[in-house]
């Protein structure tokens, strides 16, 4: 998520809220018998998804997205998907597949941890691979390690999991790390707390 361009302040703090709004709706609403959560993320991503195809169907679609949504846009929701989209559906699938523990530290990894990775990355970085930086991938590590083990109570869960988040968001894959980010930390740490 780090690039020359400005920093996106908007965009971090929308980040950050939707993951704080998704981790209460998982503190209160995972598991049986209910699962609250997966049906709340799964309304969300089914609403994400019709604004996208709205704006990419229709002019008047595209123009209210742009003026009244436009300023936490980035230049790849210009092409394609909204980052939300892709936030959305990994929080879903770690909500179905993962112990609570390790759905409320993937939230933390992703709400926390990338926002922390990008303005720390973009302010300070310059140690490089492609558009990430090793300064914003550490800030992201140290803000999640805490942040996890106040929810799981398990220093090696914290650690491995913030790492995992870490170096998951530092590799430059072609695929938005909104999706990557949260399922394998979620992994790590589910491995690690149902196994370890």
């Amino acid at each position: 998520m780090e690039s020359k361009a400005p920093i996106n302040f908007y965009r971090a703090i929308w980040h950050s809220m939707t993951g704080a709004v998704v981790f209460v709706i998982v503190w209160f609403g995972h598991g049986a018998p209910r699962h609250a959560d997966v049906w709340l993320l799964a309304i969300a991503l089914f609403l994400l998804a019709l604004i996208d195809v709205v704006r990419f169907t229709t002019e008047k679609g595209r123009e209210l997205f742009w003026r009244h949504l436009g300023f936490l846009a980035g230049d790849r929701e210009k092409k394609g998907p909204t980052t939300s989209l892709y936030y959305a559906f990994s929080l879903l699938l770690c909500a179905i597949l993962y112990p609570k523990e390790a759905v409320l530290g993937a939230i933390v990894c992703i709400a926390l941890g990338d926002p922390a990775a990008m303005i720390v990355g973009k302010r300070f970085g310059r140690i490089r691979l492609g558009k990430k930086s090793i300064e914003g991938s550490l800030a992201g590590f140290l803000v999640c390690v805490p942040a996890i083990f106040l929810v799981t109570q398990s220093w090696h869960v914290a650690v491995l999991g913030s790492l995992a988040g870490s170096l998951i968001e530092f590799i430059p894959l072609p695929v938005d790390d909104n999706l990557t980010v949260p399922l394998f930390s979620g992994a790590v740490m589910a491995i690690l707390i149902m196994y370890g």
